[in-house]
């Protein structure tokens, strides 16, 4: 069962495969096919889809724009040149489609939309501004026949397509406008001529025609710069031209360059009027310079001979119509006329004169010189008849030296001369003075040279008798001062300071007034009055402290002071202006400046005062005591300290470590102690509170007596007895002093010391007794007493007793101890 179904299965899926195959071949063997891949068209065919060629296969033909699209054509889509069109049948599953590439061949590519040609041309003619294959030219958009190549064309449009080179069909027709334009040659004179001498170029060429341009040919492709020069003898061709076109051909034109016309080089001949009438006739041509051509002519005020040569004779010239101007001319076209001069001049004779002004000045003084006479003629002169100079005058026939002199003067001319070719020269000599006035003179003297300030000086001018000095004092204000007929002033003044009289200058008082403006001077030294202050440091001292005195001032001046207005002393100030004293002062001092003086010559002395006061302060005073002055050792005592009021007191007890005190306001400052030993209160100094602290240091001092307690000791001998025994108390102590003691606790008693310092008590004692010492004073004045307790205890043993005792012993008697 199992096989069966195996076979039957494999059975099915064979017939199905065949019927898959069956039908596979079938279905494609009706996709229709592309014999053609590519299709070529004309812009004019007007393409489309239906125009694509394939073979149908029985399916039927459908196109798409791409291998997979589902989406069929319309038949009248239009073809696009250079796209892939794809094949199906009418089912569109051909799978693989076959596909067509179409070409449109549009209508030629022209250049230019308009043209114009220079020249009579054909239809062929214009296949130079189109692109195409196989072009055909129309006159008209659509339609006509095509023209033949060698066709003529004139103005208008012509129209050209061109041929498929697969399909051989016509495409649409594009336009070029045409336009001939034919220039024709310029016209004018074949021959030019030029004169050389103006340096033509080719813009002078001339020719008759539009927008002219020249040529060294009928061929030459670059036509002449307008500034180049013409060359003689050269052929030149001239275009007319009108854009874009150029003459159909060139016009010829020769150049002939005349040379200048030369006339030579005007010149001038001269003669003196006292030699003219002894010259020869001249020939005018010979005097021309340069390279002058010989067929001018002359013409001038009196007539030549010889032509072009020109002989004049010059002996009957004169100077009253003198210059004598002849004109040669030279005559060749097309150049200008040429022409130059001949002048003969006749000289007169030249003539100057001089003259001064001012005709009488002041030595030093400016002067003009002025030479008059024939217009720039050369006078030759001298100055007091020294080396002779030379001076020209001007156009106007003046010529003037401006100068300055300081002695008479004359100046003499001694010639005159032209100064042109040839030189006529006049010697006549003439002369002029100048007389020069000499300056006035002044000096200045001061006597004494040296003053000291605020002292009197004679200041004297010396010079020219009666002359007006003018002068100023350290540059101030100019005053003036006549000197008297033997030529002397003087002014005496004061002076405080150095003092600069200048001479600024001195004039005469007649006319012209002579000022000398040479300026002298003298100075008067005044010596400023020296100076001195004097100052201490420090202003204010304790008494017998020490001070310096200063002096300040002028340097190496001597100084004049007195102390307390004591007799006057002098110290010298050093090279820096001081002077010192040191010293000590016990009470206020006053330093008097009196004057001071300057060691030289003259010794100016300042006798203003001046002083300063030096305060001197008293030391502070101290001085101790104790109240009282003897005590007992360890009662109070009161030191009292007594002095300057405010005061501090430096002091010790018994040359201990040093304390300080204040005074009050009155001058006092108490301690209060007890005190155990004698004390020594030592005052060590005594010092100000202000500034400065002024210090005493002289010691003083006071002893505090402090007498010592009195001792007392007591004992007892013996020191143990027997009832009712005798014993003996003994005090020992202070001579002198009073033991107050007491037996037992009992009543105080007393008892004096001896002066040994004992007292003895003798007596019988029954029992234990204490002997309290209660104090100790002494007899004298302060009693001092001491309160120290002692005692001493005195054993007292009770008397024996016996007992008689009886007992069954045999009796032994008990003994007594001995």
């Amino acid at each position: 069962m199992g096989k069966i179904t195996s076979f039957r299965k494999n059975t099915f899926s064979f017939y199905f495969l065949l019927f898959l195959l069956g039908v596979g071949a079938n279905g494609f063997s009706q996709c229709p096919t592309v014999a053609n891949t590519t299709q070529s068209f004309c812009d004019s065919q007007s393409p489309t889809v239906a125009d694509l060629v394939a073979t149908n296969n029985g399916g039927g033909v459908v196109w798409y724009d791409t291998a997979v699209s589902t989406t069929p054509l319309l038949a009248s889509t239009p073809l696009e040149s250079g796209e892939d069109y794809f094949a199906d049948d009418n089912t569109g599953t051909c799978g693989v489609r076959q596909s067509v590439t179409v070409s449109i061949v549009s209508r030629p590519i022209r250049l230019l939309a308009a043209i114009i040609l220079c020249q009579e041309s054909v239809v062929s003619d214009l296949n130079l501004y189109i692109i195409g294959n196989n072009v055909k030219w129309y006159t008209t958009a659509t339609g006509g026949s095509p023209l033949n190549p060698t066709d003529p064309i004139s103005n208008g449009a012509y129209y050209a397509s061109q041929t498929n080179p697969i399909t051989g069909c016509e495409t649409t027709r594009n336009v070029i406008n045409v336009q001939i334009l034919i220039v024709p040659p310029p016209t004018g004179n074949t021959i030019q001529v030029f004169c050389a001498a103006n340096l033509p170029t080719v813009s002078n060429l001339v020719a008759n025609g539009t927008n002219i341009l020249w040529y060294t040919s009928q061929t030459s492709g670059f036509p002449l710069d307008p500034s180049i020069p013409l060359i003689n003898g050269q052929i030149y061709f001239a275009e007319s031209n009108i854009f874009p076109c150029a003459s159909i051909s060139r016009f010829q034109v020769t150049v002939t360059l005349n040379q200048p016309n030369n006339a030579g080089v005007s010149s001038v001949k001269s003669y003196c009027q006292s030699t003219i009438s002894t010259q020869p006739s001249i020939n005018l041509f010979n005097q021309l310079t340069g390279s002058p051509n010989s067929n001018g002519t002359w013409a001038g005020p009196i007539a030549t001979s010889n032509g072009s040569l020109g002989t004049l004779n010059v002996s009957t010239l004169n100077s009253a119509s003198s210059p004598y101007v002849f004109t040669y001319t030279v005559t060749n076209p097309p150049c200008p006329n040429a022409s130059s001069t001949v002048t003969v001049n006749v000289i007169p004779q030249p003539t100057a004169s001089v003259s001064v002004l001012p005709t009488t000045i002041c030595a030093n003084s400016p002067a003009a010189i002025t030479f008059t006479g024939t217009p720039n003629s050369i006078v030759t002169y001298n100055i007091n008849g020294a080396t002779n100079q030379t001076i020209t005058l001007n156009a106007s026939g003046t010529a003037t030296i401006n100068n300055t002199f300081s002695a008479n003067t004359v100046i003499n001319i001694v010639s005159v001369a032209t100064t042109g070719t040839p030189s006529c020269v006049n010697t006549t000599p003439s002369s002029v003075i100048l007389t020069v006035l000499p300056l006035p003179t002044a000096s200045v003297s001061v006597l004494p040279t040296t003053i000291c300030a605020n002292s009197p000086a004679t200041i004297t001018f010396t010079g020219t008798p009666n002359a007006i000095v003018t002068y100023n004092i350290n540059g101030a204000t100019n005053q003036t001062i006549t000197l008297n007929a033997t030529g002397t002033a003087t002014i005496n003044n004061t002076f405080s300071s150095n003092t600069v009289i200048n001479i600024v200058s001195v004039a005469t008082s007649g006319t012209p007034s002579c000022v000398n403006t040479t300026p002298s001077s003298v100075t008067l030294t005044v010596l400023p009055l020296p100076t001195a202050s004097v100052s201490v440091l420090p202003t204010t001292i304790c008494a017998n402290s020490p001070a310096t005195i200063t002096f300040t001032g002028t340097p190496n001046s001597i100084v004049t002071y007195n102390i307390n207005g004591a007799t006057n002393q002098t110290i010298t100030l050093n090279a820096t202006g001081t002077a010192t004293i040191n010293n000590t002062f016990s009470a206020n001092t006053v330093i008097n400046i009196v004057n001071v003086a300057t060691t030289g010559t003259p010794s100016c002395v300042n006798t203003t005062p001046s002083s300063v006061t030096l305060t001197v302060l008293p030391l502070p005073t101290a001085s101790v005591s104790v109240l009282p002055t003897t005590i007992c050792a360890n009662s109070p005592a009161t030191i009292t300290f007594t002095g300057t009021p405010n005061a501090i007191v430096t002091y010790n007890i018994n040359g201990a470590t040093n304390q300080t005190i204040t005074l009050n306001a009155s001058g006092t400052a108490t301690i209060n102690n007890t005190f155990s030993a004698n004390t020594v209160i030592n005052i060590v100094s005594v010092a100000t509170t202000g500034t400065p602290s002024c210090v005493n240091t002289t010691p003083s001092s006071v002893t505090l007596t402090v007498l010592p307690l009195p001792t007392a000791s007591v004992s007892v001998l013996p020191t143990t007895i027997c009832a009712n025994s005798p014993a003996t108390i003994t005090f020992t102590g202070t001579p002198n002093a009073i033991v107050t003691y007491n037996i037992n606790g009992a009543t105080n008693q007393t008892i004096t010391l001896n002066a040994s310092g004992t007292a003895t008590i003798n007596n019988t004692f029954s029992a234990n007794t204490v002997i309290n010492i209660v104090s100790v004073a002494t007899t004298g004045t302060p009693s001092c007493v001491n309160t120290t307790p002692s005692s001493v205890t005195l054993t007292v043993l009770p008397l024996p007793t016996a007992v008689l005792v009886y007992c069954q012993q045999p009796f032994v008697p008990i003994r007594q101890p001995q």
